[in-house]
């Protein structure tokens, strides 16, 4: 089991990623993270969420949900493995997306191409409808 944490711009987007998961992931799994460091947070700071996921196929759906949240960037740019989190959104991007694509299953080409879009780590485009 692998856990992992993300930061969501706004309520709204958490709102949206709840609906785009599919049934297999209930949004039930995610949970709000405290973290030793959120103290020190500007009171704006938007709160951190943490999920544990099983396979490489569930580390796909959420990545995916993600992908469909409209304004879902911010999810993209901070989900990190919990050991390596910082909930920063541009620093050290392209080492995260490195593990986060090293998670996915091979054969999820699309959704590699959607998530790196998403950070502008590439410059192939990719019609989210497709996904």
């Amino acid at each position: 089991m692998r856990t992992f944490l993300f930061r969501a711009e706004f309520p709204e987007d958490m709102t949206e990623l709840r609906r785009n998961l599919p049934k297999k992931l209930p949004w039930q799994r995610i949970r709000r993270a405290k973290l030793p460091h959120e103290a020190k947070l500007p009171d704006y700071e938007p709160p951190n969420w943490r999920i544990s996921l099983n396979t490489k196929q569930e580390v796909a759906m959420l990545l995916k949900a993600m992908v469909l949240v409209d304004d879902g960037h911010r999810m993209l740019q901070t989900i990190d493995l919990e050991e390596n989190y910082t909930g920063h959104s541009h620093y050290f991007q392209e080492e995260r997306s490195k593990r986060i694509l090293d998670l996915l299953p091979e054969n999820k080409t699309d959704l590699r191409i959607a998530y790196l879009q998403e950070l502008g780590l590439t410059r192939e485009r990719f019609d989210y409808h497709k996904l």
